[in-house]
């Protein structure tokens, strides 16, 4: 399903935001991922449910973060979650994948399945998903 995109809506726009626990790849991962699946779309519904315009998805608990890549188990990780909240949602889900991996982000978000488009912001790690 294409989702609008929160653009078109009358401004201000607003965003919530998902940190999501470490993640493989982590020094401090620990948590499945479907449980990590399922905390995401339950914050994911609150923010929902709140009036948000969209939704991002952040590996922010993740830290010491890698000096340069990110590992490709977060990145498959967070392509994973992201499929998951964004089947869950009607808003646009986002992804940033710290520390700023454009195309660790790109990557996540296009592998979500579906068709999708894709709009570069200010920093080429936001990319927003619809």
């Amino acid at each position: 399903m294409i989702k609008p995109s929160f653009l078109s809506q009358q401004q201000p726009w607003l965003i919530g935001v998902v940190h999501l626990p470490p993640l493989p790849g982590s020094p401090r991962f620990s948590i499945a991922i479907e449980e990590i699946s399922k905390m995401a779309v339950h914050d994911g519904h609150l923010i929902e449910e709140s009036g948000m315009s969209a939704v991002i998805l952040e590996n922010f608990q993740d830290s010491p973060f890698r000096k340069d890549r990110v590992a490709p188990e977060t990145i498959a990780a967070m392509a994973v979650i992201t499929s998951t909240v964004s089947r869950e949602l009607s808003i646009p889900v986002g992804i940033n994948i710290l520390r700023n991996d454009a195309l660790a982000a790109l990557s996540g978000a296009r592998s979500r399945g579906g068709g999708g488009c894709y709009r570069q912001r200010s920093r080429p790690t936001n990319i927003e998903v619809v």
